[in-house]
């Protein structure tokens, strides 16, 4: 009980968040030409609309829950892994923004909201989906290439550069196939737990990456999608020695 405070308490932080006037939100957002250090962390928690705020939550939600499930089936180390992601994805994405500000004409330009993070929990999940193929004795470097480009071969299909988008889907098999060579067998019900979950982790990518980045005055903020997924993905190869369950338990 004490552990789900760790996923519960960045909602409450952004619900309260949410019920404060104007202008106390605008002096939590992170702007490149003028910030404070608090900011590259507060930021990350401002919404002005509901639907923003609801989407944002709800897609922390499902992949939150989901990593937690399959974690706990097959690894080890969920609650120390996402307290570090949450930690670090919000800093993470404000420093690559701050960055890209000293490249492109982005000092101006503010970034707010939770999608860093519900980013990071789809990556997280992804790495769940990793563990699994282990548990099943998959080739560890190749299972985790698989997982990767199963959900970033679909970004560049999604903004029209099918040649990448192919190229990166022929690696995926040839990965899948090259990790699954040390696989005897995998039982019916393993095999459609890793279907249903590479279906759910595609559509949480094609949710952080859409097709439409300008939707009408608001621009989404791509570069922190990238930043979030990158750290929720490869944070568990940093933070624990991701040991797995060889024979997975029943929830």
């Amino acid at each position: 009980m004490r552990a789900m405070v760790i996923a519960v308490l960045p909602v409450i932080v952004c619900i309260a968040v949410y019920m404060l006037d104007d202008p106390t939100k605008h002096s939590l957002i992170f702007i490149p030409a003028s910030f404070r250090m608090y900011q590259l962390y507060t930021t990350h928690f401002v919404h002005f609309t509901l639907p923003h705020l609801f989407n944002n939550l709800l897609a922390y939600f499902i992949f939150v829950c989901a990593a937690y499930a399959i974690f706990t089936r097959v690894g080890k180390g969920f609650w120390k892994t996402l307290a570090i992601i949450l930690l670090v994805a919000p800093l993470v994405a404000s420093l690559s923004w701050l960055l890209a500000s000293r490249v492109y004409p982005f000092e101006n330009v503010s970034m707010y909201g939770f999608s860093t993070i519900s980013s990071a929990v789809i990556g997280l999940f992804g790495f769940g989906i990793f563990l699994h193929l282990i548990t099943l004795n998959a080739e560890k470097n190749s299972a985790s290439l698989f997982v990767l480009l199963s959900g970033v071969a679909l970004i560049p299909i999604t903004y029209g550069n099918l040649p990448a988008g192919l190229l990166l889907l022929v690696i995926c098999i040839a990965a899948f196939a090259y990790s699954a060579r040390s696989i005897d067998r995998i039982p019916k019900k393993d095999a459609l737990l890793l279907v249903l979950g590479l279906i759910l982790y595609q559509i949480g990518i094609l949710s952080i990456f859409p097709s439409q980045i300008i939707r009408g005055s608001t621009v989404v903020n791509i570069l922190a999608h990238y930043a979030g997924f990158a750290v929720g993905y490869f944070t568990p190869w940093l933070a624990d020695d991701y040991q797995t369950r060889r024979t997975p338990q029943t929830c």
